[in-house]
């Protein structure tokens, strides 16, 4: 079986051997007892997805029972910190279907990429289409 990080059994999921199974390893392993907060989903690692369980009784995250949640699929672009693409898609396999709370994603991804690539390489860009990179 997967023993998880370092042996802990910490990451027996779906992304467990990237970043998602290192994150959870290091506040639940290494950082153990020490004080920590729970960061608001709509704005950090936002998914763009339903905040309430699938039979709607409750709102997903880790504090079991509460009914009450905000709605992230309905956040400002402009106040997400970081964004999670499983359910939208990664930008950079030009998939231009889906919804558009995907779209807006998509797009400030597709700008912030265009300003690094014309900061750090002065890039250039063709097109309209997700500025240029998908063809």
């Amino acid at each position: 079986g997967n023993p998880g990080w370092n042996g802990t059994r910490v990451g027996p999921f779906w992304g467990a051997m990237t970043f998602q199974g290192l994150v959870p390893f290091y506040y639940q392993e290494v950082m153990k007892g020490k004080s920590s907060i729970v960061l608001n989903r709509c704005y950090y690692n936002n998914m763009r997805d339903n905040p309430m369980t699938r039979d709607g009784s409750m709102c997903k995250g880790p504090v079991k029972g509460v009914t009450d949640c905000e709605d992230c699929r309905k956040t400002a672009v402009s106040e997400i910190y970081s964004t999670h693409f499983t359910l939208c898609q990664k930008p950079w396999i030009c998939y231009v279907g889906g919804p558009e709370r995907c779209r807006v994603l998509h797009d400030e991804w597709f700008k912030i990429r265009e300003e690094l690539e014309v900061e750090k390489l002065g890039g250039t860009f063709e097109g309209k289409g997700m500025r240029g990179y998908c063809k």
